[in-house]
């Protein structure tokens, strides 16, 4: 991840659509799950100034996205526009990835079956060309535009249900481990890193739970096959929103219509229910009949209770999602009691942290340090794994147990020290079993020098001056191919000059300073269908 220094003037290109202006009963309304205002511009111009994570770990068909559940009284909803930010690798590189942008509906939480819509980039009108084709662009806040005048050049209709937009990469993953500044570009199959993409997603302070999907191969640790799994980012390591918007039209604001007719009970189609039904009933199609269902409401203040009630009624304005009421009259001064940082619960945020400081449940932390001495595996403190145990084997409190054991498995226990600084060569120790002479060792995608085989237990080696500042990865390889690895096991340091770069792979998340500032540049696209002839 890179940081943002300074404030980067707005580019606005202006682009004439002919889309018809909106019906009176229509509203702008912007589904979104990050911390920055609605306005792209405004968003562009509050993450110039805050360090955020990216992710670039993705290879080929693998993508992101996210979930949105609109209430009863928004549908139908046209979406009209999809807005974004991206990363781009902080050490250099091209910074452009084709992609597919697809809009699934959804009853469930989750995408299934196939997109209702999808489009590719190449098949997007630049306005600036008049040509096809504009890929993502790292470094840039990007809006893109559905023609709502060609029948083919939008998505449907929501008109029930959730829908998801997902961002699918459509060029060929590489090593960029220089380009991003970390080993997770490498391709490292047992870690499930698989090599990385020219653009990376960039990811607020704050995590949003179960709104935020990867579409990646799972499970993790392997980096082949056409099947990709849609998986929730929180579920696999990845912390923080993408900022990514779907810009509609909704149904006219305005509080729902419940509809209650011939209904003593059960929903009222708005959120809340048409009553409720006495001890020892529960409501049927409506009807209060006799109860012989255990209800289901521990937790819940509203929803279904699992034998055709409700758990409870939301208050007027707000409406019932996952148990929960929501929106309405949210109150942003109540939920940020005790709280610097972090999401309103409200569409806003608490408070924005600074320099390099991030949020971390509601107050500003520094950067964080992975917690990996001595361990193996399991949780490294900072949302992301000290390593993964192979085969069957299980982490049992920072140590991989069990599962088949070869022979020849190399395993790397520790380096000494744990440092260095960018400006000079450090001389490492590195202990570990089933090391063979021959063996050849790497910090991320740098091989070390004056590398000596003492034991099968104890290796010598130099780390080079001039690698970029960032954490890196252990890799002892034996002449016969088995590979041990240490994750999170060497600190490249600054200098007191300079700054340092890092990045994450899919499936864990980061924050570092970067030497430069993001530069931001605004793109609208029209996305339209190429007619090929």
């Amino acid at each position: 991840m890179h940081a943002f220094g300074r404030k980067i003037p707005w580019l606005v290109l202006l682009f004439a659509l002919g889309v018809a202006a909106p019906a009176a009963a229509e509203v702008d309304f912007i589904f979104k799950h990050d911390q920055f205002p609605p306005d792209i511009a405004s968003a562009a111009s509050q993450a110039t100034g805050i360090p955020l994570p990216t992710q670039p770990g993705f290879v080929q068909g693998e993508g992101f996205g996210q979930v949105y559940v609109p209430q009863a009284n928004q549908y139908p909803i046209k979406i009209v526009g999809i807005d974004l930010i991206m990363a781009a690798p902080p050490n250099g590189g091209e910074g452009t990835a084709d992609a597919t942008i697809e809009v699934w509906l959804h009853e469930g939480d989750m995408p299934g079956g196939a997109p209702a819509f999808s489009i590719s980039t190449s098949d997007l009108i630049n306005p600036q060309t008049g040509d096809f084709g504009s890929p993502l662009t790292g470094d840039s806040a990007m809006q893109f535009e559905f023609d709502w005048t060609d029948p083919e050049g939008h998505p449907p209709e929501v008109i029930s249900g959730n829908f998801s937009i997902v961002v699918r990469f459509a060029s060929p993953a590489s090593d960029l481990s220089a380009e991003w500044g970390t080993f997770q570009c490498s391709q490292q199959e047992m870690l499930g890193m698989c090599g990385c993409q020219q653009v990376g997603t960039l990811n607020d302070q704050a995590s949003t739970k179960h709104a935020n999907l990867l579409s990646i191969i799972f499970p993790l640790g392997q980096c082949s096959g056409a099947t990709k799994q849609f998986k929730f980012a929180d579920d696999v390591g990845v912390t923080g929103d993408f900022i990514l918007r779907a810009r509609t039209l909704a149904a006219a604001g305005g509080p729902c219509e419940p509809d209650c007719d011939g209904k003593v009970c059960g929903t009222d189609g708005c959120g809340g229910a048409c009553g409720t039904c006495g001890e020892g009933d529960k409501c049927s199609g409506g009807k209060c009949v006799p109860d012989t269902c255990a209800k289901q409401c521990d937790g819940k203040e509203c929803g279904d209770d699992g034998c055709g009630g409700q758990c409870g009624e939301c208050a007027e304005g707000k409406t019932c999602s996952d148990g929960k009421c929501t929106g309405g009259g949210c109150d942003a001064a109540a939920n940020c009691a005790g709280k610097e940082c972090g999401d309103d619960g409200c569409g806003g945020v608490c408070g924005i942290c600074e320099g390099s400081d991030q949020c971390v449940q509601g107050h500003c932390k520094g950067p964080c340090k992975p917690q990996c001495v001595d361990k193996q595996c399991g949780d490294d403190g900072c949302g992301g794994v000290c390593g993964i145990c192979e085969g069957d084997g299980q982490c049992v409190q920072g140590k991989c147990e069990g599962g088949a054991v070869e022979e020849d498995d190399v395993t790397v226990l520790s380096i000494s020290p744990g440092s260095g600084s960018e400006d000079e060569d450090t001389d490492v120790s590195i202990s570990g079993k089933g090391f063979q002479p021959g063996a050849t060792v790497k910090l991320g995608g740098t091989f070390l020098s004056a590398v000596q085989f003492v034991s099968a237990e104890y290796i010598t080696a130099k780390v080079p001056a001039g690698m970029t500042p960032g954490t890196y990865g252990l890799f002892v390889i034996n002449p016969d191919g088995g590979t041990g690895t240490l994750m999170n096991a060497f600190e490249v340091l600054g200098s007191v000059e300079g700054g340092s770069a890092g990045g994450c792979s899919t499936g864990t998340s980061g924050s570092t300073p970067a030497a430069a500032a993001l530069l931001l540049a605004a793109v609208l696209l029209w996305a339209a269908r190429r007619v090929r002839s």
